[in-house]
């Protein structure tokens, strides 16, 4: 699930606390290839951060607080593209950066909802998350698309190249951004699971 240059996180969220915790995280033995974070600096921030195999911080950016509240469903979107890296909330871009040195990105573990590696298990998100999509090989959105998705996210959806899609999860038939409400099912490869 690692190799890329390029790559795309995006998910609904719906914390149900302010502290600071985990959205998605892809590591590699004791270091994290990529983190999509919450309330890391400021209660309702997103943070990226993208790191090399050896733990060398390489992009490093946060979107102002307030941005993601609490008790409410928020479309969350980060790319890579070359390195050019953007968090967007809502289909808006709120915070860009740019990639410095050289990324290795080995990562073979991903986790939602929780920071871990083989040194440390901590950072549980409180809350939902719904339509986790991972992508690589293509940062799916570059531009501020202007609005969020307002279907579930699909293979195909937002112009994604299926075959770059590594991970979707939590599809939901409703969407959370039409109705504010998804259902509590996991849907593996179309099996719904409590």
């Amino acid at each position: 699930i690692g190799g890329s240059t390029n790559f795309t996180v995006e998910a609904w969220v719906f914390p149900q606390w302010s502290n600071f915790s985990q959205i998605f995280n892809v590591s590699v033995g004791s270091a994290s290839n990529i983190q999509l974070m919450y309330g890391s600096t400021n209660p309702g921030d997103i943070r990226l951060l993208v790191e090399a195999d050896n733990g060398t911080d390489l992009l490093d950016i946060s979107t102002g607080s307030s941005l993601v509240p609490v008790g409410q469903w928020t479309h969350v979107a980060v790319s890579l593209s070359g390195t050019a890296g953007k968090i967007f909330i809502n289909g808006v871009v709120e915070a860009s950066g740019t990639l410095s040195g050289t990324r290795t990105h080995t990562g073979t573990v991903a986790h939602i909802g929780a920071h871990k590696t083989a040194a440390s298990q901590d950072r549980y998100f409180k809350g939902k998350i719904s339509n986790l999509r991972y992508t690589v090989n293509e940062a799916v959105y570059t531009t501020a698309p202007g609005v969020a998705p307002v279907l579930p996210t699909t293979r195909t959806s937002q112009a994604a190249n299926g075959t770059n899609v590594k991970l979707l999860c939590c599809k939901s038939q409703v969407s959370a951004g039409a109705t504010g409400v998804v259902g509590a099912a996991l849907s593996v490869f179309g099996d719904t699971r409590a």
